[in-house]
């Protein structure tokens, strides 16, 4: 079937067209097709009907089973206003097929929650703000995602953004955003765990070790867990963002991190790190190097991060990095490659765990939700590599069904 893109008919049925009978003049002999038909498109897994719209308009999610995998996509909530959009109009390709949506809108979120579940993603890693308590960019968490009706669906958990200036972390500062986590976010029933316990990825363990020091970080860490625990929770699961460097590796192991992950490699792969473009083939390659250069290294457990690409032209103009020749097809490789991995290395004793960067990150060309130049496909691509079965499912767009979604402010 075609992308999805603009000028395309969007409802559709993947991977199975349905065979509708024509009226017969004989009764018995449309009786027999029928029957024949029907039970061919049982054993193929087709859906007889396209989905229903729900109370809303919108279908109930039909959410894809991918058994011991669990897939994250970070989720950037930097799409508020249409100003924040507007740096997409020199992008049309780059256009979400909901348009310049409302960012925090609950039907807006209702959507997206539909299509990550109905092809393999399980949970939405938001990236959040702390800065000596004050906080930024919650709408799409707190006004879309907690409000949404199908937020049952989709677990989440937080991604601490804490790219803040030097000198602002503190133990006490810590201590307070793990009170405010619990009491927000922890004993959500969405809430993400491993092992029972509440999941957080902190982007720059480098600047709380700057701030406080490696000692103090561990003091921190154990105090966090404490105050979880006293909590009722089971404790708290924490990764840390890192890369091939074996001596950092080191630190995060002993400060007490629970395992590693990524947030983003733009450059991986590249021999050339100051060049400004480089194949997307070989980031594929460069990425596959990361994790096993983590995991041959027997210090840290980690979670692979994958990423459909890099373009961050619309934020940095001309003079911006660019992975050249991506494509969902080779995307698809890399979470293959991802899946090898983590059936060789899971983390907490036994868990298969995969990160994308990321849902909606248009400004940086990292883009899984639909839009206008690939459609569903990367969706797809992540459907065919964790859904078991037959790869039967129609992707619906609000116009299918004559519905719309509110546009950004």
């Amino acid at each position: 079937m075609p992308s999805r893109g603009s000028g395309v008919k969007s409802l559709r049925v993947n991977s199975c067209r349905r065979a509708r009978p024509h009226v017969a003049r004989w009764l018995t002999l449309t009786f027999i097709l029928v029957v024949v038909l029907g039970a061919l498109a049982l054993v193929a897994g087709c859906q007889p009907l396209p989905p229903e719209p729900g109370p809303t308009g919108i279908p109930r999610p039909r959410p894809a089973s991918t058994g011991r995998y669990q897939i994250g996509a970070y989720y950037f909530p930097g799409w508020p206003t249409h100003e924040k959009w507007k740096v997409l109009d020199a992008f049309p390709e780059r256009r979400p097929l909901l348009g310049y949506y409302a960012e925090g809108d609950p039907a807006v979120m209702d959507w997206q929650i539909k299509w990550a579940v109905e092809h393999g993603v399980s949970f939405f890693v938001f990236d959040w703000y702390w800065d000596r308590g004050q906080r930024q960019l919650e709408h799409a968490l707190h006004d879309g995602y907690f409000k949404a009706r199908f937020r049952s669906f989709l677990k989440f958990c937080l991604l601490w953004a804490n790219h803040n200036p030097p000198g602002s972390s503190s133990e006490a500062d810590l201590l307070a955003v793990v009170e405010y986590w619990i009491a927000n976010y922890f004993r959500r029933p969405e809430y993400f765990r491993v092992d029972g316990k509440p999941v957080v990825i902190v982007f720059d363990p480098r600047g709380l070790r700057r701030d406080i020091g490696s000692e103090a970080v561990t003091t921190a860490l154990r105090r966090m867990r404490a105050r979880t625990v006293a909590a009722g929770l089971p404790g708290l699961f924490v990764l840390a963002t890192v890369g091939d460097d074996s001596e950092e590796m080191a630190r995060l192991k002993a400060e007490g991190y629970d395992a590693g992950t990524g947030y983003n490699y733009p450059r991986a792969g590249m021999a050339d790190k100051t060049a400004l473009r480089g194949s997307y083939d070989a980031m594929v390659d460069g990425y596959e190097r990361i994790w096993t250069a983590v995991a041959r290294s027997g210090l840290l457990e980690y979670v692979p991060v994958t990423e459909p690409g890099w373009d961050s032209r619309p934020w940095h103009g001309d003079g911006a990095l660019v992975r050249t020749g991506r494509t969902p097809d080779k995307f698809r490789d890399m979470l293959a490659r991802a899946r090898v991995f983590v059936d060789r290395h899971p983390v907490a004793r036994g868990q298969k765990l995969v990160l994308i960067e990321a849902w909606n990150e248009y400004g940086e060309g990292e883009v899984i939700e639909p839009h206008r130049e690939w459609g569903f496909d990367y969706l797809d691509a992540i459907r065919s590599v964790f859904v078991a079965g037959p790869d039967t499912h129609w992707d619906v767009v609000p116009e299918d069904l004559g519905l719309s979604v509110p546009r950004a402010p």
